[in-house]
């Protein structure tokens, strides 16, 4: 069995113990430790990490934006800060690619992305607002 990215999800539904939410922020912080960017698709420890093939490591903006605001329902700021300050990171660097490097951030996949613009867009849209 391989952790990924869709284990931060439950955070999304606003259900989440804060115990459960402790344990997803040790998680994260664990693979932030082997990764410059985050959140892989696949664990970053694991055997089965590729940073650069498809659904096997690389960030995926998307799911991303779900992770990151479960974190903030859940009161994890920092961590969804974090996140979000990635996905920023990413697309200074690369534009708008459908996937990206979780090493270094280079853009991987289609360009000009449109699930990647529209999280961009939503970004933007929140750190404008109040």
């Amino acid at each position: 069995q391989v952790a990924t990215s869709a284990g931060f999800l439950p955070l999304w539904s606003g259900c989440t113990t804060p115990s459960q939410t402790a344990a997803l922020r040790g998680t994260l912080a664990q693979w932030h430790s082997r990764v410059q960017r985050l959140v892989p698709s696949t664990n970053p420890a694991d055997a089965c990490f590729e940073a650069r093939r498809y659904w096997r490591g690389p960030v995926w903006h998307v799911v991303n934006f779900m992770i990151a605001e479960g974190f903030a329902g859940a009161g994890a700021l920092s961590e969804a800060d974090l996140i979000r300050s990635h996905m920023r990171a990413d697309i200074a660097q690369s534009g708008f690619a459908e996937y990206f490097d979780p090493t270094d951030g280079t853009g991987l996949g289609g360009t000009d992305f449109s699930w990647t613009a529209a999280m961009h867009l939503v970004l933007t849209k929140a750190s404008a607002s109040p």
